[in-house]
């Protein structure tokens, strides 16, 4: 749906809706009616090629340079949450913290090969959901019993359409497909906020749409899990009109728009 657009790696929103340097001003000139002072200055924020980060301290085995990676922006984009001290260290461009690795396993079997390579080799392993935290839950701050960190990034291991699709699925998958789809949930309702963008709130209901599909028919809500879903992949359909990111569907049903949104938003 965003296309080539990226989040901002240091804040809340898309990269290229931060207020330019006018904006910014004004802010600044309500600020000082508010408070009754003007801020010193106003800075511009980091460009991502200016960040410095220290050599990584271990690097994979070449078994799983596929899953491994030391890529800088990668880095970069899994060194902190979003809390207000995250924002304001990567405001300032401070990734001092940044892991010196980041992994991104698509299964079981990829997890434990990296959980088994780190635990020999003394990595400090750091899950990474939706970078929304604001606790200090994803940063690296270890102490010297490790060698390294590394960031272990699930975002690969969505698999709720393909599991929800299945009739006769394993109830651990439905399971794990449940908590992964209530997760997406908070991330995504995180990012929602008072800067948020009708993008964000297509990301939303997606994702409540991702949890009724999986969700048992005995604790579903009003209308069963079918009718949740589509009324959530409806209201995510509206949203995307708004931004203007989706336009009506050409030869396409109801519900295989639906379809499609899902497997566009959780599974690309």
């Amino acid at each position: 749906m965003a296309g080539t657009r990226k989040r901002s790696f240091w804040g809340w929103g898309w990269d290229d809706k931060f207020p330019d340097a006018t904006a910014r001003k004004a802010v600044g000139e309500h600020a000082q009616q508010m408070v009754g002072f003007a801020p010193e200055r106003c800075d511009e924020p980091p460009l991502l090629e200016s960040i410095e980060l220290r050599a990584p301290r271990l690097s994979a085995p070449a078994v799983l340079s596929a899953l491994v990676t030391d890529d800088h922006e990668s880095r970069i984009r899994h060194t902190y949450g979003r809390s207000y001290r995250d924002v304001l260290r990567g405001f300032r461009g401070d990734f001092a913290a940044a892991p010196d690795l980041v992994a991104t396993p698509a299964d079981e079997a990829e997890i434990t090969a990296v959980l088994d390579w780190a635990s020999d080799a003394k990595v400090a392993v750091i899950p990474f959901g939706g970078g929304t935290s604001v606790v200090g839950g994803v940063e690296g701050d270890v102490d010297d019993r490790y060698r390294a960190v590394l960031s272990l990034d699930l975002e690969r291991l969505n698999r709720v359409v393909s599991i929800a699709s299945v009739e006769h699925a394993m109830e651990d998958e439905l399971m794990n497909a449940l908590r992964s789809a209530r997760a997406a949930t908070f991330d995504s309702h995180a990012r929602c906020g008072s800067e948020g963008h009708w993008s964000d709130q297509a990301g939303y209901f997606v994702a409540r749409a991702a949890v009724a599909a999986v969700m048992p028919v005995a604790q579903s809500r009003a209308g069963g899990p079918a009718w949740q879903a589509a009324m959530s992949c409806r209201m995510a359909r509206t949203s995307m009109l708004i931004e203007g990111d989706a336009g009506e569907p050409s030869g396409q049903t109801e519900s295989d728009w639906q379809y499609q949104t899902l497997s566009d938003f959780l599974n690309d």
